[in-house]
C-alpha cells in the first residue's frame, strides 16, 4: 500500500504485508481470526532496490566467497542505503511500533490500540537483547527453542525501556471498534 495515512505514524507511509511465524504462533494462541503485520517505510523504493540485488547476488550462488561476489553485495548496500538515506531526506529518524487489536469484552466490542514511539529502533532492539541476555542468566530455561514471548517478562522489557530511555513514549488507547455505532463511535470502555 502505498502512501497511506497509518495511525501513530507521522506523514504518509508505504506499507509491504509480512507475516512472521511469530505472530501467526501468537495469533493462534490468542485465537485472532486476522492478524495483519506491516513493514512500514518512507517509501517503497527500498522495495524495488532488494528484489533486483536478491536476484543479482543469487543468478550464481557458486561464487559467493569471490571477490567479484563481494563487490556485487557492496554495490547492493551501498545503493540500498543511499536510497533509504535519499527517502528520509528532510525527515526526522523515528520508531513506531503500533499494535491493533479487536475483539469483545462481555459481548461488547473493544478494539486498543498500543503505540511505541522511539527515536530508533537500535535501542529498542538493545534493550530487547539485554533482557534475553539478563532472563537467559538469571533464570536459565531447559535446552532448546523457545519464542522471545516465553521467555521474557513484557514489564521487565517495558521497565527496561523506559529507565533506559530507549523509548520516547508508550501508549494504549481505546480507539473505534470496526463494529462500533458509526454514530456516536463509541467504544465500550472495560477489561480485557
Amino acid at each position: 500500500q502505498d502512501f497511506i495515512d497509518l495511525p501513530g505514524f507521522p506523514g504518509r507511509v508505504h506499507v509491504q504485508p509480512f507475516l512472521s511465524e511469530e505472530l501467526e504462533g501468537i495469533a493462534c494462541y490468542l485465537n485472532l481470526h486476522d492478524a495483519q503485520w506491516g513493514n512500514v517505510m518512507a517509501s517503497a523504493r527500498a522495495l524495488e532496490v532488494i528484489p533486483y540485488w536478491s536476484g543479482r547476488l543469487s543468478l550464481h550462488p557458486d561464487t559467493a566467497s569471490t571477490g567479484a561476489h563481494q563487490d556485487l553485495l557492496e554495490q547492493a548496500v551501498d545503493e540500498l542505503v543511499n536510497t533509504a538515506r535519499r527517502d528520509l531526506l528532510g525527515h526526522t529518524t523515528y520508531y513506531r511500533l503500533v499494535i491493533e487489536m479487536e475483539g469483545a469484552v462481555a459481548s461488547k466490542p473493544r478494539r486498543l490500540r498500543a503505540v511505541i514511539k522511539a527515536k530508533n529502533s537500535y535501542q529498542v532492539s538493545g534493550a530487547v537483547a539485554a533482557n534475553a541476555v539478563s532472563a537467559l542468566i538469571n533464570n536459565p530455561p531447559q535446552p532448546g527453542v523457545y519464542r522471545a514471548d516465553s521467555v521474557l517478562s513484557w514489564d521487565d522489557i517495558l521497565r527496561s525501556l523506559r529507565d533506559n530511555h530507549c523509548i520516547d513514549d508508550f501508549t494504549i488507547a481505546a480507539v473505534p471498534s470496526s463494529n462500533c455505532n458509526p454514530t456516536t463511535g463509541k467504544v465500550e470502555e472495560g477489561i480485557l
